[in-house]
C-alpha cells in the first residue's frame, strides 16, 4: 500500500495567520490561550482528558538505533554496515520528513513493542539485534535521560500498539505550521516516527482520510491557532492536539459518521491490537517470532518503485 507522506498538504495554518488576529496571552478556564477571542467563540469544541494524539519513539540514540541504505545495505550513524531481524526493523519519519511530506529515508531498530515487553527477549527473538546491541552495550548506557535508568537495558520509550497502527494522521511538533500529513504501509510494514513527531493511530485507509479531512478542516485549524505559542521552542505537543474533541468537531462541520464516530471513540479509549496486525507482522502474537529472516534494505527499495 501507498505510503502517503509524499502528498501535498492544502489546509495549513502558518505562524505568520496565526499570529495575523493574536490577542495577549491570557488564562481561561485554567488554560493559556494565545488568541482570546477565538477561543471563546470555539470553545465548544475543547475538552479533557483525551487521548489519541501520541508522540514517536524517543531513544536518545540515533547512531545505533538509527539506520540508513548504502551499497544496499543498513549502515548505523558510526558507518557499521549491519545485518538483522525483518521483524525488528521499521521504516521511519522523523520531524523534518513529516514537515517536508517525504518518504521515510531512515530505519529503526525496534527492541520491543510496547512498555510492558522487555527487550531482554531479543536475546532468543532476534539474535542478530541482540548481539548489536550488546556490542553498543556502553553508548547506550550513556544515554543522559534519566527514564533509561530503570528499565530494561535497550529500551526505548513511545513504544505501544498505537506505533504499529497500519495507518497514521502526523505533524510535525518542532515547524511553526499546523500542518498534517497522511501516512501509510510500506511492504506490509507500519511506519514509525521519531519523538518529535506526533500522530493519531488508524486502522483503515478510509480512518485516515477522515481524519485527515476532520484535523485540516478550518474550525480545527482556528481552535488549535487559538492555543497554541509559536515561539515556543516545540509549539505543537500532543497535551495541545488531544484538547480538541474531535466528537464535537465532526458533529459541527457534518461530518459525523461511522467512521469518524470510531475515531472519536478512540480518544477515550486506549488503542488495541487490530485485525491488521498478523498481517503486518506474519505473526499470531504480540511476542517476537522466531526467525530467520534478515532485513533486506534492497528488496524494500525495489518494492518501491
Amino acid at each position: 500500500m501507498q505510503c502517503y507522506a509524499g502528498c501535498p498538504v492544502t489546509s495549513t495554518l502558518s505562524t505568520r495567520s496565526a499570529c495575523s488576529s493574536r490577542s495577549q496571552p491570557v488564562r481561561m478556564n485554567r488554560r493559556l490561550v494565545s488568541d482570546l477571542e477565538t477561543y471563546k467563540r470555539l470553545q465548544s469544541l475543547s475538552s479533557d482528558g483525551l487521548t489519541g494524539w501520541r508522540s514517536g519513539v524517543k531513544h536518545d540514540c540515533s547512531r545505533v538505533f538509527e539506520f540508513s541504505v548504502k551499497d544496499g545495505e543498513l549502515t548505523n550513524g558510526l558507518g557499521e554496515v549491519v545485518s538483522l531481524e525483518t521483524d525488528v526493523v521499521f521504516p521511519l519519519l522523523k520531524s523534518s520528513d513529516v514537515a517536508g511530506h517525504r518518504p521515510p529515508r531512515k530505519y529503526l531498530l525496534v527492541p520491543h513493542r510496547s512498555m510492558e515487553e522487555s527487550s531482554l527477549e531479543l536475546r532468543s527473538h532476534a539474535p542478530r539485534a541482540w548481539q548489536y546491541l550488546t556490542a553498543h552495550e556502553r553508548t547506550l548506557e550513556a544515554r543522559a535521560s534519566a527514564v533509561y535508568k530503570k528499565r530494561p537495558k535497550f529500551s526505548i520509550f513511545g513504544v505501544g500498539p498505537y506505533s504499529f497502527a497500519p495507518w497514521k494522521v502526523a505533524i510535525s511538533g518542532l515547524y511553526k505550521n499546523l500542518r498534517f500529513t497522511k501516512i501509510g504501509p510500506i511492504n506490509g510494514q507500519p511506519i514509525l516516527l521519531d519523538d518529535t513527531c506526533y500522530f493519531f493511530p488508524c486502522d483503515s485507509e478510509e480512518e485516515c482520510l477522515s481524519l485527515y479531512e476532520l484535523v485540516s478542516s478550518p474550525l480545527a485549524l482556528e481552535f488549535w491557532s487559538s492555543l497554541v505559542f509559536w515561539d515556543s521552542k516545540r509549539p505543537i505537543t500532543a497535551k495541545l492536539l488531544n484538547l480538541l474533541d474531535l466528537a464535537c468537531l465532526a458533529k459541527k462541520t457534518g461530518a459525523w459518521t461511522p467512521t469518524t464516530r470510531r475515531i472519536a471513540e478512540r480518544q477515550m479509549t486506549p488503542y488495541t491490537t487490530g485485525s491488521h496486525q498478523p498481517m503486518l507482522f506474519r505473526e499470531s502474537s504480540s511476542r517476537y517470532g522466531l526467525t530467520e529472516k534478515v532485513f533486506n534494505p534492497l528488496a524494500n527499495d525495489k518494492n518501491k518503485k
